[in-house]
């Protein structure tokens, strides 16, 4: 399934080289987390242990405009702790950050899937990077959330420890077409909450295939089924 959805996703639009890149972007500034201004990013990074990114290192990706028009060999890293896109252009050693997130309809890094969507975060407007976990209309969606936490010092039999990025659970969500994502938790009443006009069918489907609401495999299953469905 995934390699079908990768390849959907390469073949709807245009490809241009890399050197023609124009995304509007502008020089990476990061907000001091710990009170003193950094000489640079990766410079107060280095001093944490953990990090902040899914993966340290620049890996080629691509990106898909909402024009259609699509990017490819560009060196991308994703900020978690930020939320944010990182690039580089040639020999630049500074990253820079997508500025305008909403120009792109994907950005495939790494084989993953990210599209920045709005949703509501506890019934306030939001906005942010959502990896997505299959095609369809319903799609399942993941959110991934890194923290950041204060050192602390030795108390008792506890050791001191460092300052650090600490990864927190994945948030996921489900949505139908166009709608804004609906955070989803892995449960039997929510899920099936989600899927209100079929709760027979996935209820039936569940039970013959013995799945698990428990599990994120299982609901990107019982997403594909529902498209089946629906299609």
């Amino acid at each position: 399934m995934r390699s079908i959805f990768i390849l959907s996703f390469i073949i709807i639009c245009h490809t241009i080289s890399a050197q023609d890149w124009t995304v509007i972007a502008d020089n990476m500034h990061f907000e001091a987390q710990m009170g003193k201004e950094p000489v640079s990013a990766m410079d107060v990074y280095e001093k944490i242990a953990g990090t902040p990114f899914l993966n340290p290192e620049f890996v080629n990706g691509s990106l898909i405009t909402t024009d259609s028009l699509k990017y490819t060999g560009i060196p991308l890293r994703y900020n978690v702790f930020k939320d944010e896109m990182e690039f580089r252009i040639g020999d630049e050693k500074t990253p820079r950050v997508i500025a305008n997130p909403r120009s792109f309809l994907f950005i495939n890094l790494d084989d993953h899937i990210f599209q920045y969507l709005a949703f509501s975060d506890n019934n306030r407007p939001a906005q942010g990077y959502f990896q997505i976990l299959n095609d369809g209309p319903c799609q399942v969606m993941m959110q991934r959330r890194t923290d950041y936490a204060e050192p602390k010092g030795a108390h008792g039999f506890e050791k001191a420890l460092p300052a650090r990025f600490e990864e927190r659970r994945n948030s996921y969500f489900i949505r139908f077409g166009r709608q804004l994502p609906q955070e989803v938790r892995l449960n039997r009443r929510n899920i099936l909450g989600m899927f209100e006009q079929n709760q027979d069918e996935i209820t039936d489907f569940v039970k013959e295939n013995s799945l698990s609401y428990r599990s994120i495999d299982d609901l990107i299953k019982i997403a594909t089924y529902y498209n089946q469905l629906v299609e």
